[in-house]
C-alpha cells in the first residue's frame, strides 16, 4: 500500500475522441457537462453554477439536486428524510447533467454543497465529453471550458512507497516512487518522462528521473520507479515534487507537476493528511458496540502508548474511549489495549474541533509488520471524527461497526456506506519520543479516585508546563504551572465528582479525568 496522489480522473481513449466527434456546439465553443455521482444519501446535495467571484445564489447560471431544504445554506438544515425535492438525487447513482454550450475561454464557479457536510457528492466536470476537473468536498471552485490542446503530458499519479503523512523518526525507510505519465493532447510526445525532487523544508537532497519513452501516442499512460536511494535523517516535514518532461513544448504546464509531502516526527503514525473537511459518527441510539477506526502497520518493532483522535463538535456529557484491535482474516478481531473512558465537557465543546490525546494504561508493543486498528468508541449519542479530503485514502483501511450494522455482525470498510474517507485518529509510539509528543500523555496519575490531592509522574521533566483542572460543566477550578517529574495536584475544596486534568506545554496536551470521593 502506498500513499497515492491521483490527477483528477484518466480518460479512457474511446470516451476520449468520441466526445469530440459527437459534440454538438458550434466552432470555438464547448459542450459543458458535469456527472454527478452520490454516496448513500444522494437527496442531501447540491450545487450550482454562477459567474467568477460571485457567491452562491447571485447571478446563478444553473442550480441542481435539493435546492428546496439544502441549497447554498446547507450543512445546517441537516435534512433527515428524502423527499424534500422533485430534482433532489437519488442515492448512489451517477447522473449526467449538460449545461449547455459556452465559449472556448469561459471561466466559472461551481458551488458544492452537503448538508451534513461528509461530502460524499463527486462531480466530474467534462468539456466536449473529457473530464478536465473533479470536485469531491463542499466548497467553491473556478473552473474553465478549454479545448485540448494537441501537446499535453501531464503527471497522472504519484506514490512515494508509504499510505501514511506522518512517520516517527523510529520507523522511516529507504524512500522510494513511482509515478504515472499520461498523453492528454491529441498527438504523439517523444522521449517522454518524470522526475521526482526530495526537499527536507531546508533544501534539495535527492532526486531521481524515470526512464524515458521514446514515443508516447495519444491517450496513453506510461507509469515506472524512480529511486532517489535516500532515507530520511531529520523530522521535518519532506515535500516531493514529481515534474514531467518531452521534447516537445507542453501547451498546457498547468498539469505538469505533483507534490506529496510526508511528515517525518518523534512519535505520530497517521494516514490523513491534516485537511479537515468534513465529520463522521455512526450516530445516537448506535449502542455500546459502535466504533469507528483506522487501520495501521508500523514496519519496526515499537511500542504503542497513546492514540490521538480529531473530534467535530463533542456534546457536552456524551462519553467516548480509545482502543487498539488485532486483526485476523483481514478484518479486526479483539481489542487488545484500551484508555479510559472520557467524557467531553463544556470546554471541548468550544474549543473544538477538540484534538484528544488519551494514553494506553501501560505501553503496547508492536512488532514489525503487525497490522493493528486504532479505534474510537461511541455509545448511547453520536460523536463525530474528523474526517480528511481523501486525496491519499487507500481502500479498505477504514472500519466501522455498531449495533444494527446491516451488513451483519463484524466490521464493515466505510467505503461499503460510501465513506471512502481517512479518519483522524491515530497511534502514537514512544521511540525516539520527545517530551511534548509522549510524556504529557503518558502520565502516571494516583491515587484515583482521590479524597484530596493526586500526584503526578512524568517519564521526562517539563518546565513550566500547565496544569488546569475542569469542572464536567467546563469550568476551571484549579490552575498550576509545574516543572520536573513529579508533581501534586490538591482537590481540596471540591465537591465530590468527575474532574478533567489537562496537562500542557506549549502545543501538546495530555488529559486525564479524575475521580474526587
Amino acid at each position: 500500500m502506498k500513499q497515492k496522489l491521483q490527477f483528477l480522473t484518466t480518460v479512457v481513449a474511446t470516451l476520449l475522441f468520441g466526445a469530440i466527434a459527437n459534440a454538438q456546439c458550434p466552432a470555438g465553443q464547448g459542450e459543458l457537462t458535469v456527472d454527478v455521482t452520490t454516496d448513500t444519501w444522494g437527496y442531501e446535495a447540491y450545487w450550482e453554477v454562477t459567474p467568477t467571484g460571485d457567491a452562491c445564489g447571485t447571478n446563478t447560471i444553473n442550480f441542481f439536486g435539493n435546492a428546496a431544504v439544502v441549497g447554498c445554506g446547507g450543512e445546517a438544515g441537516q435534512v433527515a428524510a428524502v423527499g424534500d425535492d422533485a430534482n433532489e438525487y437519488a442515492s448512489g447513482v451517477t447522473t449526467t447533467e449538460n449545461l449547455g454550450c459556452f465559449a472556448l475561454g469561459t471561466c466559472m464557479d461551481i458551488h458544492m454543497v452537503d448538508d451534513w457536510g461528509d461530502d460524499g457528492t463527486v462531480l466530474d466536470v467534462m468539456v466536449n465529453g473529457i473530464v478536465l476537473y473533479t470536485f469531491n468536498a463542499s466548497g467553491t471552485y473556478n473552473f474553465c471550458v478549454t479545448a485540448q490542446p494537441a501537446l499535453d503530458l501531464r503527471v497522472d499519479a504519484a506514490s512515494i512507497g508509504t499510505p501514511y503523512t506522518m512517520v516517527p523518526m523510529a520507523q522511516v525507510v529507504p524512500m522510494s516512487f513511482d509515478a504515472t505519465i499520461f498523453n492528454f493532447g491529441t498527438s504523439s510526445v517523444t522521449n517522454a518522462n518524470v522526475a521526482a525532487t526530495v526537499n527536507d523544508g531546508a533544501t534539495d537532497v535527492a532526486t531521481a528521473n524515470g526512464t524515458a519513452v521514446a514515443t508516447l501516442v495519444t491517450a496513453t499512460a506510461s507509469t515506472g520507479a524512480l529511486t532517489p536511494g535516500y532515507t530520511a535523517v531529520s523530522a521535518t516535514t519532506h515535500t516531493i515534487t514529481f515534474v514531467s518532461s518531452m521534447t516537445e513544448v507542453d501547451e498546457n504546464t498547468s498539469n505538469d507537476t505533483m507534490m506529496v509531502s510526508i511528515a517525518y516526527n518523534d512519535s505520530v503514525l497517521a494516514r490523513d493528511n491534516n485537511i479537515i473537511t468534513g465529520a463522521l459518527g455512526i450516530g445516537a441510539g448506535s449502542g455500546q458496540n459502535a466504533v469507528l477506526g483506522m487501520q495501521y502497520a508500523s514496519p519496526v518493532g515499537d511500542m504503542l502508548t497513546s492514540i490521538t483522535a480529531v473530534h467535530n463538535a463533542p456534546t457536552p456529557g456524551d462519553t467516548t474511549m480509545f482502543s487498539i484491535w488485532d486483526m485476523a482474516a483481514g478484518a479486526p478481531n479483539a481489542s487488545i489495549a484500551s484508555t479510559m473512558e472520557y467524557i467531553f465537557t463544556a470546554a471541548d465543546s468550544i474549543n473544538a474541533p477538540l484534538v484528544l490525546t488519551m494514553a494506553l494504561p501501560a505501553p503496547l508493543a508492536v512488532t514489525a509488520g503487525m497490522e493493528f486498528v486504532a479505534m474510537v468508541h461511541e455509545y448511547s449519542a453520536n460523536v463525530s471524527i474528523a474526517t480528511d479530503n481523501t486525496s491519499n485514502y487507500v481502500l479498505t483501511t477504514n472500519w466501522v461497526n455498531w449495533t444494527g450494522n446491516p451488513n451483519g455482525p463484524g466490521f464493515s470498510n466505510g467505503e461499503a456506506f460510501a465513506f471512502g474517507f481517512n479518519y483522524l485518529i491515530r497511534p502514537n509510539f514512544a521511540s525516539g519520543a520527545s517530551i511534548g509528543e509522549n510524556a504529557l500523555n503518558t502520565a502516571t496519575v494516583y491515587p484515583n479516585p482521590t479524597k484530596g490531592a493526586v500526584k503526578v509522574s512524568l517519564s521526562e521533566a517539563v518546565n513550566n508546563a500547565t496544569v488546569t483542572v475542569y469542572s464536567v460543566a467546563g469550568n476551571v477550578v484549579s490552575s498550576a504551572v509545574v516543572s520536573g517529574t513529579q508533581f501534586e495536584i490538591s482537590l481540596e475544596g471540591l465537591t465530590s465528582g468527575l474532574y478533567i486534568m489537562e496537562l500542557s506545554n506549549g502545543s501538546e496536551k495530555g488529559v486525564y479525568r479524575i475521580v474526587k470521593d
